[in-house]
Order: C-alpha cells, then sequence, then structure tokens
C-alpha cells in the first residue's frame, strides 16, 4: 500500500481530460484523488489502479470489472461512475465527488443517534437493493465505503469488489472485503450471494446504534473467528435504548447460516421504513444538522422523542375504554430514553394502582350516567317528531300540489322561449339552496378537511397547547360532545367534535363553547387546577321553531 499524501499532483499526460488536485485515500487495490474535469470544470473522484498491480492480469480484470459493473448502475443512493480508461500511468475510473465525509469518521466519534442511524441504514439498503435487482453483489459494505454529503445524502461507493451474479473472477486462496464486516460464507470463500450484503450492512447498522462492532478482536484473526463461531450480544442488552424491535432486525440481519438470515434486502428497506414512521424520523434536512452540531443534534432529538411519547401516553389515558394498554406502551417508550422522567412515571404508577379493569369500569359508569341523563330528551325529541310527521302530512301534500303547478308553468315557459335562447345548467349549490347538502365549516370557514392541521403531527390526536403555559402549570382537558358540535375555547374555534380533541391548557378557568347550526348554544366554565385532567361532554337540545 503506498504511503498517502496530500500533495498535489500533475496530470497524467499533456492534453489529460484530468488535471489531479490532491489525494485523498488509499487503499489496496489503488488511490483515490481529488481532480478536475477540464473541459466542464467539475469536481471529480478518480481511482487509479496501483502500479504494481496492473502486471496482474487477475486483479487488472476486477478492476475492470468494478467500471463496468458501477457504470451500469444509476441510483441516488449510489456514487455515479462518469468514465472509464488508461492512459501512460495505468488504469482508472472516475466518479462524481462527494463533499462530506465517510461513515467510518463520524463512528470515530462515537454511536449515532436512532434517527440517523435508521436514516442512514435505510438509504444504503435502497442502494443495495437496486444494485441486487440489477445482478450486481457489493460484498464490500463497509462505514469506510458509505459517503455522508454536505447536503444531506448518503451514497455507498467502491465497488472494488463487486460481483456480477452471471459471471465471476475467482482467486485462489484469496478473500476479498474487509474481515469484519464480512459474513462468515465470504471468509470461508464460499460462493456468496445478496445475503453477504445484507449480513454487512447488519454489521454496520450495529455499530452505529452501539458504538461498537458485533465481532471484535485484537487482530484478523480473532475477529475472523469471532464471526465464525461467536452469537453477536442483543443490541437490546448492549443498551436499554435501543427498542426490541430494531434488536431482532438485527440479529435476523446477522445470521450465520444465510438460509436462516433475512434474504432479501428489500424487506429490511421495508423494515427500516416501518421503524422510521414509529419514530416519526423528519428526513429533510436531518444528517445536515446532525453532521454540522452532532452534540446538539443528539440532545434535540432525544427531547423530541419523549415529548411525543408522553403526549401520546396522555392522549391514549384520557380517552380510556380500550386504550390504557397504548398509553402504558407509550409512557414505557418515554421513559426508555429518560429513566427519571417525572410525568411518564406518574402515570405509570397511576395506572399500576387503578388496574386497567378498574379505569374501564369507571369509564363505563360515567358513560351510563351520561345516557341516563339523556334518555329524556331522547323520548321528548320522538314525541315531538311524531307531531311534526303527524301535522306534517297535510303540509307536505299541499306544497307537492303547489310545487307541480309551479314545475308545469315553467315547462310552458321554457317550451316558449327555448328557439331563441340557451338555458344555462344551474349549479345544486345556489347560494340559499339546498343547504342541507353544504356545510362550508364552522364560522363560514374551513373544511373537516381542514380540522385536520389541528392535530400535531406525526400522532394522530395528540394534544394542541393553549398558548404559553408557566412549568408547573400544566393542565389537561378533553373536550367532546353527544352529538355533532363545534367548539370554541377561550373565544378561539377549535372545529368540530366527536371524536374528542385534548388541549394541554394551563391552570384556572376556562371558557368551552358548543354551537351546531339548528341547535341551542351552550357554554360550560372549567376550572381546572395545575395538573389535573377534566373531560367535558355536552349534548345540545334543538331550538324550537316559531
Amino acid at each position: 500500500m503506498q504511503e498517502t499524501s496530500n500533495k498535489p499532483e500533475e496530470a497524467a499526460a499533456e492534453g489529460s481530460p484530468y488535471r489531479l488536485v490532491e489525494l485523498v485515500g488509499s487503499g489496496g487495490m489503488a488511490n483515490v484523488y481529488r481532480a478536475i474535469q477540464v473541459s466542464l470544470e467539475r469536481e471529480v473522484a478518480i481511482k487509479r489502479l496501483h502500479p504494481y498491480l496492473i502486471q496482474n492480469q487477475t486483479f487488472l480484470a476486477r478492476f475492470q470489472k468494478e467500471a463496468k459493473s458501477a457504470a451500469s448502475l444509476r441510483h441516488e443512493n449510489l456514487v455515479s461512475v462518469i468514465d472509464y480508461g488508461q492512459d501512460a500511468e495505468g488504469f482508472f475510473i472516475v466518479m462524481e465527488y462527494v463533499h462530506g465525509r465517510t461513515l467510518r469518521e463520524v463512528l470515530e466519534n462515537g454511536k449515532v443517534p436512532l434517527e440517523v442511524a435508521l436514516m442512514v441504514a435505510h438509504k444504503v439498503a435502497a442502494g443495495l437493493a437496486f444494485c441486487h435487482e440489477s445482478g450486481v453483489i457489493h460484498r464490500d459494505v463497509k462505514p469506510a465505503n458509505i459517503l455522508l454529503s454536505e447536503e444531506g445524502e448518503v451514497k455507498l461507493t467502491d465497488f472494488g469488489i463487486a460481483k456480477a451474479q452471471d459471471a465471476s473472477i475467482t482467486v485462489t486462496g484469496t478473500t476479498l472485503g474487509s474481515p469484519a464486516y464480512m459474513a462468515p460464507e465470504q471468509l470461508r470463500s464460499m460462493e456468496v450471494d445478496r445475503r453477504a450484503d445484507v449480513f454487512s450492512l447488519g454489521v454496520v447498522l450495529y455499530e452505529m446504534l452501539a458504538g461498537k462492532k458485533p465481532f471484535d478482536g485484537d487482530n484478523y484473526s480473532a475477529v475472523i473467528t469471532s464471526i465464525l463461531t461467536t452469537e453477536a450480544k442483543p443490541l437490546c442488552d448492549v443498551s436499554a435504548e435501543i427498542p426490541m424491535r430494531l434488536s431482532l432486525l438485527v440479529a435476523q440481519m446477522l445470521e450465520k447460516d444465510p438460509d436462516r438470515r433475512t434474504s432479501e434486502m428489500e424487506e429490511v428497506t421495508e423494515r427500516l421504513e416501518e421503524l422510521m414512521r414509529y419514530y416519526g424520523v423528519q428526513r429533510r434536512g436531518l444528517l445536515g444538522r446532525f453532521l454540522a452540531s452532532p452534540d446538539q443534534f443528539s440532545r434535540e432529538a432525544q427531547s423530541q422523542r419523549v415529548k411525543r411519547h408522553l403526549d401520546s401516553g396522555i392522549y391514549y389515558f384520557h380517552l380510556g375504554r380500550g386504550k390504557i394498554a397504548e398509553a402504558q406502551r407509550e409512557f414505557r417508550e418515554a421513559i426508555r430514553w429518560d429513566r427519571e422522567n417525572p410525568l411518564a412515571r406518574e402515570y405509570l404508577e397511576r395506572m399500576a394502582a387503578e388496574p386497567t379493569e378498574s379505569l374501564e369500569a369507571a369509564w363505563a359508569v360515567e358513560q351510563e350516567a351520561l345516557n341516563r341523563k339523556l334518555f329524556p330528551y331522547g323520548l321528548a325529541f320522538l314525541f315531538v317528531l311524531g307531531i311534526f310527521l303527524y301535522f306534517g302530512f297535510g303540509v307536505l301534500e299541499t306544497a307537492t300540489r303547489q310545487f307541480q303547478v309551479e314545475k308545469e308553468l315553467k315547462a310552458k315557459e321554457q317550451k316558449r322561449t327555448a328557439l331563441n335562447t340557451r338555458r344555462k345548467p344551474v349549479s345544486p349549490y345556489v347560494a340559499g339552496e339546498n343547504a342541507d347538502f353544504f356545510d362550508p365549516g364552522f364560522n363560514g370557514e374551513g373544511t373537516d378537511s381542514d380540522e385536520e392541521a389541528f392535530s400535531p403531527q406525526p400522532v394522530p390526536g395528540s394534544w394542541v397547547q393553549l398558548g404559553s403555559i408557566p412549568s408547573g402549570q400544566e393542565a389537561y382537558l378533553v373536550v367532546s360532545a353527544k352529538r355533532r358540535a363545534y367548539i370554541t375555547i377561550n373565544g378561539k374555534p377549535y372545529g368540530k367534535v366527536p371524536p374528542p380533541r385534548a388541549f394541554k391548557v394551563g391552570g384556572g378557568r376556562h371558557t368551552v363553547t358548543y354551537t351546531y347550526p339548528g341547535y341551542k348554544s351552550k357554554t360550560k366554565n372549567v376550572n381546572i387546577k395545575p395538573g389535573e385532567s377534566k373531560l367535558v361532554n355536552v349534548d345540545l337540545r334543538r331550538e324550537r321553531t316559531p
């Protein structure tokens, strides 16, 4: 291996289309330079085979094969090959230049946050899935070959030992790849397939989450022995922060027997996608923010995880019936990331002191009492409806006859004017007509679909915070109605209920107003103490027509 130097070098020959700028890396097969493509004045990376390998026809064939296999691949998570050729100094490959760092450099500072690990692994898996669909196996997936750009891109590079599935180049007694990330069958110089890349990515994901490799040793022999004979310690045992679902996925990727290992990179991609959705990973700008300030990003990410699980847990808790198990799960997730969180522990202790059956029973009793209270109003409504139907038939008959007469007169008028005018189509939603079928929303603005904006993402139905709340003054207000109603809290509209709407408020007095067309409005003044939770559930009565 040649000594790495950052000194600029001259172009390979006069009139060369590329001008070498500096040596940026060196490996067992080649040196990598940052260079300028003269014709387009753009930065490129040039990978030049070591001179002593040019005479080795086997290595030369492998180098040429890398160029051809990589050039056939076009994917957002793969480094693109621009050119391939030979000059006076030997063979070279020209690739796009990625400004940023390798994952290897990032991991020198320890493990990365869960969100970053999931996103990087997901993008690498997507690139490898594309390779496999194209019939190419990478065979050297490792942190040094994963580039993280300043723009937030993740790209897999170095197909130096890639193998096309329809042909192979082998060297007797030679094992290719980086031992610490190689699958057992690859270490044994057996025939490998796409499952070897699954194993290698599993090692990379393990290292990102744990801050260390699953198989380690003082030298290559110790590392190889560990991979062949030792089971990796489960991630959830290495760190209590690692969720069981993710730990299980990595364990399945690290199965020593290829037949028991997760076989398709597409499946890995889908399962990582599900985990990203569950943990609310916002991809846009995530990697750039992490690379700019890793420590600050880690603190903010942990705070957001705790808040998301707390809000979701409180929401499920106050829904009551059938949602207590979900509430317990969310509070435990909050404690996973903040083991001393007082609010999560308070709710868990409360649920432990009041068994699930008791909470469910209390909710059922409250609903039954409400139903008994509303029963007389239901009977009165049926009585009024019966009277209306009895007297209404006569009115309806008269109105029908009048309608028929008007219809006949209108038809005659249309026949008289048909020869001179063309009747314009009438909209079924002309102002003042068919009002029952056109609901313009609360106070004449917004529609049902607009109301979704009042539920913070990514957890459906999370809390809406009303104004600025001093620390220690938080209280919780759940608002619903027996029938549909528009709600206004402290003079500000918040859409329609049910389903129940949940609000985080300050302790004190809050005014909740219910309105709906054709019904009498109702206002409730609710006094809530800090730390207290209250459910307000009313029933509106129809307005009497004169």
